[in-house]
Order: structure tokens, then sequence, then C-alpha cells
């Protein structure tokens, strides 16, 4: 299985999308890292909602099929 940094990582490279450092996380629980410029870029472009969420990302936690399924088709919806 794959952490949910991991997964967001793999969808946003596979989709060609480039991770920068955009805007500050609305997540209380990212602090500097590797993971944090794909979650930031990933939320500015809606594929997870901050506010649904109550503000905790968790990244190390591992991903359920359900929500790999939610992630792939909120970037799917990117591109129409």
């Amino acid at each position: 299985m794959i952490s949910k940094a991991e997964a967001i990582k793999i969808l946003m490279r596979f989709s060609l999308i480039e991770a920068i450092a955009l805007e500050p996380l609305s997540y209380n629980d990212i602090t500097v890292s590797w993971h944090e410029k794909y979650i930031q870029t990933g939320e500015t472009l809606g594929l997870f909602d901050a506010s649904r969420d109550n503000n905790i990302f968790n990244p190390d936690g591992l991903v359920k099929r359900e929500d790999m399924i939610d992630l792939v088709n909120r970037l799917v919806h990117l591109y129409r």
C-alpha cells in the first residue's frame, strides 16, 4: 500500500502536473517536507478540500481504495 502523499505525487507526475509551492496550506498536519508542494498544488487544483477533512491531511496515512478512486476522478475532471 502507499501513503496519501505518495499517491498524490504519483497521480500528479502521471498527469504531467508540475508541483510547485504555491500558497500556504489549509492543512494543520503538513510540515516542510518533500510532499508539501504536491499537497499545495493538489489543494489549489481542488483535488482535496481541507474544510471537508477538518484541516487534517494525514500524509503518511494509507490510501483507501475509495479515496484513490475519488482522487483519480477529481483529476480526470480537471481535463474536461
